[in-house]
């Protein structure tokens, strides 16, 4: 579903820079207005009572998902929507300006940078005014002010996976976490159907282009639409990662666990937040690697980076929900550890054609010479991203990014070689 608002939503007010006036609604973003819902139901039936308090909520996910433009936006909507005369107010705080809405007299009256927003909420409070804030931190860091929300008002704030950005409020309100999925690609591709809804000779190519980004940075929908957003934050991403040293590999002991980045810049744009459920139905983020391109070029380097131990530990923490889908994909950088080689040499086995089956046995080169096993992984890219050939090195342990590459997972070279050259093609 799309919401248009001719006039925007309060995220485009705040950022400039942001000049959609759509709001597209995929079932995460339902799916937090449904839990609001939930509480609201409950909230003004008659068996609650009046000393009854509405829930808080964090509303967590990936930067960039459309946490703020889609849910925030459709939270205010559906609560623009709901029963006046039970919820007379909506405040929705980007950063720190106020927006306030005013269901009775249908004015909005915007609050400028370094306004009191508690002493505004608190004394329409005190008027006797019901209402629902959604506050959306803009600035890393900042936790909502301890006085909000005021009695008999509910809230739920929007946030990056940092507890630098919520946890003191969290623990004085006792508020409930929503995880947000990233979108899926079928999501995408109907916002992309969407955009060119006038145009749709270009449709199909320009989901196609979309999807592609897609698979190299992840659903990061603040992106992937734009050709220059999305070359610039593929650099970046390639950045982080090319320039990642040993200290920095610590930031990513979060993957496959539950605990979050805590804003820090080196993982955060590597990583995303995928809802698990935890005891009694919590909810917790679950972090993973926001897209298959970004994981191959992160693993590879981190293989090189990390204690071969500790490496496989991380290899096995992310599991994906499966075990066997992580050992698949990332078992082949087990070939980099010495021992793990050493313990396998006496159990490999030719694959012969049936036509040459009773051929003498070919030597294997790890038999005979086990020391020479692959030292350091290197990602081999897909042919249309590669120049033709690239310089090729012995002992290095290539890894196709391709899903379809011939015969092999990975291979390498136990000599030095002649010709310097692999033609990718």
């Amino acid at each position: 579903m799309v919401l248009n608002s001719d006039k925007g939503w309060p995220y485009t007010w705040k950022n400039e820079g942001q000049d959609t006036c759509d709001c597209y609604v995929n079932c995460e973003v339902d799916r937090a207005w449904q839990i609001v819902k939930v509480d609201l139901t409950e909230w003004f039936s008659s068996h609650c009572g009046t000393q009854f308090t509405p829930r808080r909520h964090v509303l967590i996910g990936t930067p960039g998902i459309g946490k703020s433009m889609a849910a925030g936006s459709y939270l205010l909507y559906q609560l623009l929507q709901y029963d006046a005369e039970r919820l007379q107010m909506i405040a929705y705080v980007v950063g720190d300006e106020l927006s306030l809405f005013d269901k009775n007299t249908k004015i909005v009256t915007k609050y400028d940078e370094g306004t009191r927003i508690t002493t505004i909420v608190k004394g329409r409070s005190r008027r006797g005014a019901k209402g629902y804030i959604i506050y959306d931190i803009a600035m890393e860091g900042c936790n909502p002010p301890a006085g909000l929300p005021p009695n008999e008002w509910g809230m739920i704030v929007v946030t990056t996976p940092n507890e630098g950005n919520f946890s003191g409020w969290e623990e004085q309100s006792g508020s409930l976490r929503i995880v947000m999925n990233c979108p899926e690609k079928e999501d995408v591709k109907a916002m992309c159907v969407c955009m060119k809804r006038n145009e749709p000779t270009v449709q199909a190519g320009y989901m196609k282009e979309v999807e592609g980004r897609m698979d190299k940075v992840g659903p990061v929908i603040r992106y992937i639409f734009d050709k220059r957003p999305y070359i610039g934050w593929f650099d970046t991403c390639r950045s982080i990662v090319d320039k990642m040293t040993m200290p920095d590999t610590k930031y990513y002991s979060v993957l496959g666990t539950n605990k979050m980045c805590e804003g820090n810049y080196v993982s955060d744009k590597l990583v995303k937040v995928v809802r698990v459920r935890g005891n009694e139905g919590s909810e917790l983020p679950y972090n993973a690697l926001i897209s298959s391109h970004l994981a191959e070029l992160t693993l590879c380097k981190l293989a090189k980076l990390m204690v071969p131990n500790d490496f496989i530990l991380l290899i096995l923490a992310i599991k994906d929900d499966l075990i066997s889908k992580a050992l698949e994909k990332h078992s082949l950088f087990a070939f980099l550890i010495a021992a793990f080689v050493n313990a396998i040499i006496l159990k490999l086995k030719e694959l012969k054609m049936e036509k040459n089956k009773d051929d003498p046995p070919h030597l294997c080169a790890l038999r005979v010479h086990p020391h020479e096993r692959p030292f350091k992984p290197c990602l081999l890219p897909l042919l249309k991203d590669s120049e033709g050939k690239m310089d090729v090195e012995y002992r290095v342990l290539y890894k196709p990014e391709a899903q379809n590459f011939p015969l092999v997972e990975g291979f390498f070279f136990w000599t030095q070689i002649r010709r310097r050259w692999l033609d990718c093609r």
